[in-house]
């Protein structure tokens, strides 16, 4: 059994993502606030200790969150409470290359992107409805500029498909 870390974050619109690591989890983690972080903002995060059996951990974890997948929305402090409490049991020494990610961290780009057109595909629906940038903003949680990007790169859109 290979050795590594599980990490939770915690994200504001009320979803948590499980995650592991072999090598250093915190590198994971910047990857994800560059990512993850354009969808809605990572508000908390935790990482186990390095333990053997930690895709077991993960698994656990992602299972404990109910939805099958390793973003979720679910309470990030009781899943926090339960992953605390599993064992961590003593790291090996092997120094064996990074498995290959889970499927769902292929797909976590792909996920983002999903994520980022619902996102804008609703502020689009609030402008064409007549509320201002800063209302629709206000409501995102993002700045002003970040509305007006997404808006105008709409118009360029229907602009080129006329």
């Amino acid at each position: 059994m290979s050795s590594g870390y599980i990490y939770l974050l915690g994200m504001e619109n009320g979803k948590v993502k499980v995650g592991s690591s072999r090598r250093d989890p915190h590198s994971r983690i910047r990857i994800h606030h560059q990512t993850l972080g354009k969808v809605s903002a990572i508000t908390s995060e935790w990482v186990s200790p390095l333990h053997s059996g930690y895709r077991k951990n993960e698994r656990a974890v992602v299972l404990r969150m109910g939805q099958g997948c390793e973003i979720a929305s679910a309470d990030y402090e009781d899943i926090l409470a339960y992953a605390r409490s599993l064992e961590f049991p003593a790291p090996e020494s092997d120094p064996a290359p990074d498995p290959e990610p889970l499927d769902s961290d292929r797909n976590l780009g792909e996920e983002v992107r999903r994520l980022e057109r619902k996102r804008n595909a609703q502020i689009l629906r609030w402008a064409k409805a007549g509320q201002t940038q800063q209302a629709i903003a206000d409501r995102m949680g993002m700045s002003r500029q970040s509305v007006n990007k997404i808006i105008q790169k709409s118009k360029r859109r229907e602009k080129v498909t006329t």
